[in-house]
């Protein structure tokens, strides 16, 4: 009887490693397909800044002193820390190709690949629970592996992959994803010292995660959602018999962001002087967010890549009606958040997944100052947006046991939505393919915003064709300011440097006289691209705005 229960679970364990080396097989070939195209696509925008134009991230020696200066690599401030990690990786790259773009890519790719991979790990895990077993034990495999393929390849994601400097965010969200899973194997496994081992190194990528990109600040707190309504088979027993341990890691992950916000910021409230550049206030944002974060679910659900662009334009809530959608939008949200906390009883797990993807976009989507929407933003609040979906249609799927056709119908569905996503990315990145592709194509899909007729006008002034320069420029001056205040200060910048280097001096000194004429009006201050700054007299491919 012994041999035989030892027979059936080697058995067991055999189908288990098959099936993760299966899935480990389906998302490399995925991702490495449908990325694929990507390695030959430029640098643009915010590279230049962080990593073409920053010698600080240009390691040439591995020596101490150049490491300690990749970890210092802010462009703006080169003496504080700045996301230390992907920075020393940005350092690596350089290390060992320079500025060749493809090594870069193929960094970026194999993250999103490892990302993927401890995202299925984690579901297929996480649907194993004693406290979720009985509901989803026998679809486990397929919901964790239909959910992280569509999360995978998400024509989103290009942002986070496909743009080089964004690894800041697919890096933090690698790390993140893989403390949440070393923190699910420390609290189902057997033995005291390997579950201390794993919570130790969930910590120590909780630190990577951070030192890539702040907004992992927030994982204690998922943590601690995930031990409470997915772990915990009596929620309301832990809670009550820990509360003041579950006090203790809110207070501390509290204590952690004011800390970070003083040292960092020069105090818990400084970061709120940024709104001095910007062409909203704290109100404004806030009003506006909620139309962006619907927007975000609208893309996840339906990101054709006709509706993707690194620069979208939206309207500024000025009011709570005005305009009406921001009225609307915010009861949705409420809406949500309260069917999300009364389903908790019940279906926990959903609950958690919904939940998960509204706390992970708080750092980005309330009080700083940042600018109003970016598609990378996703990243890491979408890594359970689909695993609702997977459950519902593998359910769907499950209905018709007898029904061959429907099934073969229902798997064909799965398949082409796997396929549609597929495809979207490939065709995305081909948008990514040089300064002047991307810039056409924001510019197509929103032809009066100001950044993508001044990048674009950037790119052909760089690339020798200072008339098409200057029509950009010219389109781009009345724009209304989106991003900053002095964004049309910019483009007198532009165009005062562009009739300079032509030849037309009295034209350029007229520009250069309105920059000073609109500074001295509005009292804004001294912008960064000055040309006392390194900007002048350098050529560059792209001067990043």
């Amino acid at each position: 009887m012994g041999l035989k229960i030892f027979e059936i679970h080697d058995e067991a364990s055999h189908s288990l490693r098959r099936k993760n080396i299966y899935a480990l097989i389906v998302l490399s070939l995925l991702v490495c397909s449908i990325y694929s195209n990507s390695l030959n696509c430029s640098w643009h925008f915010d590279d230049w800044a962080n990593i073409g134009d920053n010698p600080n991230v240009q390691l040439t020696k591995g020596t101490w002193d150049q490491i300690q200066k990749t970890l210092s690599s802010n462009p703006a401030n080169p003496r504080t820390p700045y996301r230390p990690v992907a920075a020393l990786s940005f350092a690596l790259n350089y290390y060992l190709g320079k500025l060749r773009v493809g090594g870069y890519h193929a960094a970026n790719i194999l993250i999103h690949l490892i990302s993927s991979v401890f995202l299925y790990l984690f579901l297929f895990n996480t649907l194993r629970l004693p406290s979720q077993e009985r509901r989803y034990g026998s679809i486990a495999y397929p919901v964790a592996l239909l959910s992280t393929v569509l999360w995978a390849a998400n024509p989103v994601q290009t942002q986070a992959v496909t743009y080089i400097v964004q690894r800041m965010t697919s890096l933090a969200g690698m790390f993140y994803i893989m403390a949440m899973y070393l923190y699910l194997k420390a609290r189902t496994g057997d033995g005291k010292w390997r579950n201390t081992l794993l919570l130790v190194m969930c910590f120590f990528s909780y630190v990577l995660a951070f030192g890539s990109k702040e907004n992992a600040a927030i994982l204690p707190i998922a943590l601690l959602m995930f031990e409470v309504l997915v772990i915990q088979e009596d929620p309301g027993t832990f809670f009550r018999k820990h509360k003041w341990r579950l006090a203790l890691v809110l207070g501390g992950t509290l204590l952690l962001a004011l800390g970070y916000l003083h040292v960092k910021r020069g105090g818990v409230l400084a970061f709120l002087s940024g709104y001095g550049a910007r062409p909203f206030s704290l109100d404004e944002r806030l009003l506006t967010e909620p139309r962006v974060f619907l927007f975000y679910i609208s893309l996840l659900l339906y990101p054709v890549p006709g509706r993707l662009n690194i620069s979208h334009t939206i309207d500024i809530s000025t009011s709570l009606f005005s305009p009406i959608s921001t009225f609307f939008s915010l009861a949705v949200i409420a809406g949500m958040v309260l069917f999300l906390l009364a389903m908790a009883r019940k279906h926990n797990l959903l609950s958690f997944c919904g939940l998960f993807f509204f706390l992970n976009h708080i750092m980005e989507s309330t009080v700083f100052p940042l600018e109003l929407i970016y598609e990378h933003r996703n990243y890491v609040p979408s890594m359970l947006f689909f695993v609702p979906i997977a459950i519902l249609l593998w359910r769907i799927f499950e209905r018709y046991p007898s029904g061959r056709g429907m099934k073969v119908a229902m798997f064909s569905a799965m398949a082409l939505l796997v396929v549609g996503f597929g495809h979207g990315t490939f065709v995305r990145n081909l948008a990514w393919k040089s300064e002047e592709t991307l810039w056409r194509d924001a510019l197509e899909k929103a032809p009066n915003q100001f950044r993508a007729h001044n990048n674009l006008g950037v790119y052909y002034k760089n690339t020798g064709y200072p008339e098409k320069a200057a029509t950009h420029f010219e389109k781009a001056l009345n724009r209304p300011p989106m991003h900053r205040r002095d964004e049309n200060l910019v483009i007198l910048y532009h165009l005062g440097n562009l009739y300079n280097e032509g030849g037309n001096h009295g034209k350029a000194e007229f520009y250069y006289q309105k920059i000073l004429q609109r500074i001295l009006i509005s009292h804004l201050p001294w912008p960064i691209w000055h040309p006392s700054t390194n900007f002048e007299g350098k050529k560059r491919r792209q001067i990043p705005f």
